[in-house]
């Protein structure tokens, strides 16, 4: 199959016919006739790239990638990831775009041939293509050997957000460490809704025991050797604990560079809304977390800048503590702008949202405390969703938001990457 040729917007949505079902009943306020929506090939994952002369790069979950040259609306067959010629081993992935043509990777690989009390252990590394994501370089070692497996309930260096090149060149990846408690009594704790008649999983992480914290690693010589930022960032205090500490743990952290040369980082929390951290030398130090006005359940988000305005962009699933609470937390995806570098936002709108939720603007956050999905949390409408880990990509005046669109029917899920492109002038608009 030659690139472009036929794996069109009604082929993605054949293969999988509960996904197709939903997208036709699902609430969002575009401006008709600048937008296209559709679901990427059957196993992509959730990075897109987006390269010269308008090309797309989506990476694939077995370690291959196809190639886009419409906005996403069309597809090439899917080639294989090559390192010195061979498929590349790796586990987790994060392509960016780099100055001069370069496209570069962060990706973990599992160790061979150790021994197997380090069985579970991965390197995170990093790569450069020449040729648009078909082969890549030896790559360098981010950092040591760490465990990363659910086995040990340890993962200390996960890649999260999308690897930033700063005006001075320095690299920026945003990272986060994640240790859990492995006991019986809580290991598959989880807070369940019915749908359908059928009883289905909604939320996991805050019914079970988990620390969690983010950092930073940098790169001053284009990716060759690495260094690790002072500390981590967590949520503390906590209001409602007497000033003597009280811990809130963060994940899944995004960067971006601010006009002033700062860096603002947003944090995933579990108290009801994102926080925030800024560094004033280039991500070697941050100052202390503290509440934006995001409202959110414990989920990750995506943040990047308009290429015309200049505006900051995030994207999040944006609700209230009753919709957090009755299981709603990743059913509204929201995006909002902001003009001053964070400071507030503006703009906000519905890109997504499921059967049950109404397209929404501001949602005013609850009070910093821990939240949760309730452990029994009722009854959810037929074709209820879930749009959550969303990402962005720039091509041109357009922007491309993808996202994980999951389904349920018969009480199983159906996960595909979802693909929205709109104009930037849409995110502007009343």
């Amino acid at each position: 199959m030659k690139e472009n040729n036929s794996l069109s917007r009604r082929r993605f949505l054949a293969t999988s016919m509960a996904a197709a079902a939903a997208l036709k009943g699902s609430a969002n306020v575009f401006a008709s006739g600048h937008t296209y929506e559709g679901l990427l090939p059957a196993g992509s994952g959730r990075i897109l790239a987006a390269l010269d002369g308008g090309r797309i790069l989506a990476l694939m979950k077995d370690t291959s990638a196809s190639l886009s040259r419409d906005g996403g609306e069309t597809w090439g067959e899917p080639f294989p990831l090559l390192q010195q010629g061979k498929p590349m081993n790796i586990t987790r992935n994060h392509l960016v775009p780099l100055k001069g043509g370069t496209v570069g990777m962060v990706y973990a690989e599992e160790l061979s041939g150790a021994p197997a009390r380090h069985a579970d252990h991965r390197v995170l590394r990093f790569t450069t293509s020449q040729d648009g994501g078909r082969n890549w370089s030896a790559g360098s070692d981010i950092d040591l050997p760490g465990p990363g497996s659910g086995s040990s309930g340890a993962f200390l260096q996960v890649p999260f957000g999308r690897l930033t090149e700063l005006s001075t060149g320095r690299l920026l990846l945003p990272v986060y460490w994640q240790f859990n408690g492995l006991h019986p009594e809580t290991r598959r704790a989880m807070a369940t809704g019915m749908l359908d008649g059928h009883s289905i999983g909604l939320e996991g992480h805050a019914h079970r025991p988990q620390m969690s914290g983010c950092f930073a690693y940098f790169s001053d010589d284009r990716g060759s050797t690495w260094q690790r930022s002072k500390g981590s960032i967590m949520v503390w205090p906590l209001p409602g604990e007497r000033s003597l500490g009280g811990f809130g743990g963060t994940a899944e952290p995004v960067v971006t560079e601010l006009k002033d040369g700062r860096i603002l980082m947003l944090l995933r929390t579990k108290v009801g809304r994102f926080f925030q951290a800024h560094s004033d030398d280039g991500g070697e130090n941050w100052h202390e977390a503290s509440p934006t006005a995001l409202s959110s359940g414990d989920v990750p988000c995506d943040l990047d800048r308009l290429r015309g305005s200049r505006q900051l962009l995030v994207i999040w699933n944006q609700t209230t503590g009753d919709e957090i609470r009755t299981g709603y937390y990743r059913s509204r995806l929201s995006v909002a702008t902001s003009a001053d570098e964070g400071k507030t936002w503006q703009n906000f709108k519905t890109v997504d949202s499921s059967p049950g939720l109404q397209p929404a603007g501001r949602v005013s956050p609850p009070p910093v405390a821990h939240i949760r999905v309730n452990p029994k949390a009722g009854k959810l409408p037929s074709g209820f969703i879930r749009c959550h880990y969303p990402s962005l990509a720039f091509s041109g005046k357009q922007v491309l938001m993808t996202y994980q669109y999951d389904t349920v029917r018969e009480g199983k899920r159906t996960r595909r990457i979802k693909l929205v492109r709109v104009p930037e002038s849409w995110f502007m608009s009343a």
